[in-house]
């Protein structure tokens, strides 16, 4: 673990969860944007005036380098929920912008519209990395199984519509690929695939059923 986080007061280290992928996941409560917020403790408050949360990414910054020089402190992971000092980034408006219309993730994947490996937020209609999306949900399910479902659950339970809705999009995106990666596995080993398929609706018909 990172020297770091022994700088963060404790009411701030026991709203982390420490993923495989290196994120520091803020697990308190959120502004709509999804990016974490924070109440520090009196003598570390960085607000003026009514409201004293701040965005817990950018407290972490601070206390970990000190007061950013510019105005948006940038996620090179690319998880807005991650307040890792070490993924984040010190960028003027300007730059964080560039970073915006780029046509890679920082990782170096592809990030075109049109291209396979994009995903477009439904909602807010901005380009996502598939295969760092897909590389962060691996490790959080590789670190707790059971927490990743019942978090996955929860979100459907609060908004069943829009679940629904990023779902579709979601497959509407992915359709071709997904089509064809099945087809790949199926001809690969039939008996194999057939045997997954009537395990998945198994286990499927049973979780209707309870």
């Amino acid at each position: 673990m990172s020297v770091l986080f022994d700088k963060f007061p404790e009411s701030f280290r026991g709203k982390i969860a420490i993923r495989e992928s290196g994120c520091w996941d803020w697990m308190g409560s959120r502004y709509g944007n999804g990016y974490g917020r924070y109440l520090p403790p009196k003598d570390r408050r960085m607000a003026t005036g009514k409201d004293q949360r701040v965005l817990a990414h950018r407290f972490a910054y601070t206390l970990a380098f000190g007061g950013p020089k510019n105005e948006v402190i940038n996620h090179l992971c690319e998880n807005k929920a991650c307040v890792n000092p070490e993924h984040l980034e010190d960028v003027t408006q300007s730059r964080n912008v560039r970073y915006s219309l780029s046509d890679t993730c920082p990782q170096g994947h592809p990030l075109t519209r049109g291209h396979p490996n994009t995903y477009i937020h439904p909602r807010t209609d901005k380009r996502k990395c598939r295969a760092c999306m897909r590389e962060r949900k691996r490790a959080e399910y590789r670190a707790d199984p059971e927490k990743f479902r019942a978090r996955k659950r929860a979100d459907y339970v609060a908004n069943p519509e829009a679940a629904r809705a990023e779902a579709r999009s979601r497959y509407e995106q992915n359709r071709e690929v997904m089509l064809e990666r099945k087809r790949a596995d199926y001809w690969r080993d039939p008996e194999k695939y057939r045997a997954r398929a009537r395990e998945q609706y198994n286990r499927k018909a049973q979780e209707r059923a309870s």
